[in-house]
């Protein structure tokens, strides 16, 4: 195409860009590229004929890139760079568009170990459509174990191109003493592929003992011993998805002391406690000891030192309040045909026997027995003194 300027043509040429659709409609308004060829005119410098009109060899069209269209992505980047003449015919050249896909990317989270699940990519979906699809996920991760954590996309607007997190944790079983669990049920009720209740799960009770044992005693008035009996008890968590076991609680007593228990008072015995120690609960069995010793005793001998009544003892009576003594003082027996005139006798230590010199007549004597006592070789020794009556 030419165009006049004065008698002198300035040829012309365009290159028209066209945005197509497949069907080659434009969705979009054609771009025009114009090449303007100016001539060198020389005149003649005596009387200014001109002499001649020179048109350059050749121009180019410059290199366009492809326009951008929202929703649609070209056939090709750019029109390249064209030469041309001033003779050349005008262009068009074609982009051709097609829509762009929709492309949605939902990625499901395992919160716990920080790890994508799943990664699915969905094509020209609505939202509608997603939500769907994001609600039969969820449904059927949690029957697996898992909770929903957090769903970025519940409360968004489908974007193109745009990648949406669905996070999880995961739900945990907790083990009680009180709760009945049986073994190999599946801990998701719904998902029989994944973790069952395992024996570890139901650790859960243990017993142990307090007793305290009586010793000493060989006749038929030896307590019984005192058993007490602590419940201990714990909870267990369990990862319904994994089946790890995630915690275990301290053990827990039904009681934090051992009950204080009185010692039994036993005739003709004292005891080296007047009760057990009530300690607290320790999560062992044991054995508290409490000894008994038997009383020591008074035996009558006569004067010459045969000792009277030999198949009974008279041992020291225990105290009725207190079954770590006797009673401080003893009646002395009363023996038929001999005579004694102390009725009684003070005793210091329990466990030495004493000797008693009986008489066996009262005629101008009044016998007055004293005791003595000899720690160091445990024994006692008995000296009269005689009086005479007055």
């Amino acid at each position: 195409m030419e165009e006049k300027n004065s008698d002198i043509k300035i040829p012309k040429v365009t290159r028209t860009i066209q945005c197509v659709n497949s069907t080659d409609n434009t969705i979009m308004r054609s771009l025009v590229q114009t090449v303007s060829f100016y001539p060198t005119i020389i005149y003649d410098a005596n009387d200014g004929e001109l002499i001649s009109v020179n048109y350059p060899d050749y121009k180019n069209f410059e290199k366009m890139k492809s326009p951008e269209i929202p929703g649609y992505t070209p056939n090709k980047e750019s029109i390249p760079t064209e030469k041309i003449i001033y003779t050349s015919k005008n262009l068009i050249k074609k982009i051709k568009y097609a829509p762009i896909k929709k492309k949605t990317t939902i990625n499901f989270i395992d919160k716990v170990t920080d790890s994508i699940m799943s990664a699915n990519t969905y094509i020209n979906k609505d939202n509608e459509d997603i939500k769907k699809i994001i609600s039969k996920s969820i449904a059927a991760y949690e029957k697996k174990g898992y909770e929903l954590n957090f769903n970025s996309f519940e409360n968004s607007r489908l974007q193109q191109g745009e990648v949406y997190s669905i996070t999880f944790n995961h739900k945990t079983t907790q083990f009680m003493a009180n709760k009945h669990f049986n073994l190999e049920t599946p801990l998701n009720p719904f998902y029989d592929k994944g973790p069952r209740v395992i024996k570890e799960y139901l650790d859960l009770k243990r017993k142990t003992t307090y007793k305290v044992k009586y010793l000493g005693v060989e006749d038929k008035n030896a307590p019984t011993d005192n058993l007490q009996i602590i419940d201990w008890d714990r909870v267990i968590t369990a990862d319904n998805v994994t089946g790890e076991i995630i915690q275990k609680t301290k053990w827990r007593p039904n009681k934090n002391k051992y009950e204080i228990v009185t010692t039994p008072v036993i005739k003709n015995y004292h005891a080296d406690k007047k009760q057990s120690t009530g300690k607290n609960v320790v999560m062992d069995n044991i054995v508290e000891e409490i000894k008994y010793v038997r009383n020591g005793k008074i035996i009558p001998i006569t004067e010459n030192g045969t000792r009277l009544l030999p198949n009974r003892s008279f041992f020291y009576r225990t105290s009725e309040t207190d079954p770590t003594k006797v009673e401080e003082t003893q009646v002395l027996p009363n023996i038929p045909g001999y005579f004694i005139d102390q009725k009684t006798i003070n005793i210091k230590n329990y466990n030495k026997d004493i000797k008693v010199i009986y008489a066996t007549s009262n005629k101008n004597q009044k016998l007055v027995p004293t005791i003595s006592f000899n720690e160091n070789v445990q024994k006692s020794l008995t000296n009269f003194v005689k009086f005479k009556n007055s």
